[in-house]
């Protein structure tokens, strides 16, 4: 994201919030973390549970950080992911869901011992 931005002239600083604290050097849980009372987005690739985006929200937080939004690429809507971080920041948004890759089920279904048809991935 910063760099698309910075594609279109504008800068966006970015941090980078570790799955554990470092247990050398400066043994920072986030890189680059912003000053206080900063407005930030925690972006992130796939939920599931949505563990580690509340753990990056308890983190920023930590860092007296003001979350305003968080943005997901993938919810696979299961486990109940984004209800637990809704709780957290309502302003939640999934740019796709499982929804949009109905293909998945499909081949889901397909990748079992009994099936008669398997996809590509479950045919290893």
């Amino acid at each position: 994201m910063m760099m698309r931005a910075l594609e279109r002239g504008e800068r966006l600083e970015g941090f980078y919030v570790r799955e554990e604290q470092k247990a050398h050097g400066t043994k920072d849980l986030i890189a680059n973390v912003p000053p206080p009372g900063t407005k930030v987005v925690i972006v992130d690739d796939v939920v599931t549970t949505g563990k580690s985006v509340m753990d990056a929200i308890k983190a920023a937080r930590g860092a007296d950080c003001d979350i305003v939004g968080v943005i997901v690429l993938m919810d696979r809507r299961e486990q109940g992911g984004e209800a637990a971080i809704r709780a957290l920041v309502p302003n939640y948004h999934a740019i796709y869901t499982r929804n949009d890759f109905p293909e998945i089920g499909e081949a889901e279904a397909w990748d079992t011992p009994t099936s008669k048809q398997y996809s590509a991935a479950g045919s290893r």
